[in-house]
């Protein structure tokens, strides 16, 4: 359903319409398995099997019916050409996948939480199960806790997600699910019985659901789009149905000849595996990071996922940042440039400070709107700074200086009005136009302004014009 919406929303919509989805999940979810219990009760248990059945074959239809009304990318390619069939979907993901260390280590990552996840499942509805009176009673236990599950699921992705996120990490944060199964496994050797069941099957599902989904989805970023959906169909389709399928072995062997204990030992083993899974997919991902700056991609970062909230408060992700912001490549450093004041951390300031001296004209003007958002007037370092670009041999640069210290420290501005009216450049007079009308000045950006728009030259028009509309709160042409 994830990768539909992908598919028929641009990244704006996505960022609007993804809580309302996260939302409409939790109140389905809810609703279904409260209603688990009474249900059994009026049709039995067998009948439970039917509501699912009928729902995912309505869903169905509605995915067929969504992706066919409103689906961005054509089933033709331009000539004609037939799109990819969903076999040549798969092999496309699968060499993406096998291309990128991080993804492989996340494909095997898939193959072990879906065996944990029967790991966890299998013995803990054993327990609710021998503890139940009836078939109806069961129901009504599994909805319960089921319940008891999303509404701690919702309190921790509300309250508790975003402090671990910006103090650990995503890629750490995604470290939470491993170790709960392998704290989970070490519990259940010590002392198995129905509290402790409950306990670590709770434990296990609110951290997936309210704190490492979302850090899941944010390894998705590092893939181009075009690619994210072949990439997601791919380990949805693969790793994780080979997972099931092993989990489908295990429980011929739990049934057969393998003791409760060994199957603990076994949980406990893979657990460990995957938390060591999880850790490398942690260094992976800040190097993934790194590439997609360096290959020109930068905007994926912030499609998907949890988003540049998230992103600016990850640790991992500005020390990568940091990186490419000293990056040889000059495409690497302007994005790099760019995506800093986008995320306002503080501590990237002495690298932006430092690219506002960048070789690159380019450079040193995002560099200067990139300062303005991120520090603060009480800085006076920053203002000397922005102030020394006023003199820059690049038109575009001046402007930029003009219009960082507009926000930034506007007296500074004033104070150097008298060289700004004068120069050559019409976007940096405009700029002083604009800083001087917001200073509560009268006659000098009056005259500025006139000058500009009764100029015979079509560059001072523009700019005079741009000014104006600035000043009226809608963006330049």
């Amino acid at each position: 359903v994830w990768t539909v919406a992908g598919s028929v929303l641009d990244t704006r919509q996505a960022r609007r319409l993804f809580p309302l989805l996260t939302g409409a999940t939790i109140v389905g979810g809810f609703a279904g398995t409260v209603s688990a219990g009474p249900i059994a009760g009026i049709i039995g248990a067998e009948g439970l099997l039917v509501v699912p059945a009928a729902l995912l074959v309505g869903s169905a239809l509605v995915a067929r019916r969504i992706a066919g009304r409103f689906a961005r990318t054509p089933r033709t390619r331009a000539g004609g050409v037939e799109a990819p069939s969903i076999v040549g979907e798969l092999r496309a993901g699968f060499r993406f996948v096998s291309d990128s260390p991080l993804l492989r280590l996340i494909a095997v990552a898939y193959v072990l939480f879906a065996l944990l996840m029967f790991s966890v499942s299998f013995p803990f509805l054993g327990a609710v199960s021998a503890a139940s009176s009836s078939e109806a009673d069961l129901a009504t236990r599994l909805g319960l806790i089921s319940a008891a599950i999303t509404a701690g699921s919702f309190v921790v992705a509300i309250a508790v997600a975003r402090p671990i996120y910006g103090r650990l990490g995503i890629a750490t944060a995604a470290l939470a699910l491993p170790l709960v199964y392998l704290g989970g496994f070490g519990l259940w050797l010590v002392a198995f019985g129905l509290p402790t069941a409950i306990a670590v099957r709770i434990a296990q599902q609110v951290v997936q659901r309210g704190l490492t989904n979302p850090a899941w989805s944010a390894f998705a970023t590092t893939v181009p789009a075009e690619r994210r959906a072949q990439v997601l169909g791919f380990l949805d389709g693969v790793p994780g149905q080979v997972g099931t399928s092993l989990s489908g072995l295990l429980l011929l062997a739990a049934t057969g000849w393998l003791d409760r204990g060994q199957l603990f030992v076994l949980g406990f083993l893979a657990a460990a595996i995957c938390t060591i899974v999880v850790w490398r997919i942690r260094r992976h991902y800040g190097e993934s990071l790194l590439a997609t700056l360096r290959s020109g991609l930068a905007e994926q970062l912030l499609a998907g996922g949890p988003g540049i909230d998230a992103l600016a408060h990850d640790p991992q992700v500005v020390a990568v940042l940091r990186a490419a912001l000293a990056d040889r490549a000059a495409p690497v450093r302007g994005f790099a440039v760019e995506l800093a004041g986008r995320l306002a951390r503080p501590e990237i300031i002495p690298d932006l400070l430092a690219a506002t001296g960048d070789d690159d004209a380019s450079i040193r003007r995002t560099a200067l709107a990139s300062l303005a958002r991120v520090a603060t007037p009480s800085d006076p370092t920053v203002a000397g700074a922005i102030e020394a670009r006023l003199a820059d041999p690049s038109d575009e640069v001046r402007a930029a200086a003009v219009a960082a210290l507009d926000t930034f420290d506007r007296q500074r501005v004033v104070s150097a009005a008298g060289a700004l009216a004068v120069d050559p450049a019409p976007s940096v007079r405009a700029w002083l136009a604009v800083a001087l009308v917001r200073a509560d000045e009268e006659d000098r950006p009056h005259a500025i302004l006139v000058a500009l728009l009764e100029s015979p030259a079509e560059a001072d028009r523009v700019a005079g014009l741009d000014a104006v509309a600035t000043l009226h709160g809608h963006a330049p042409t």
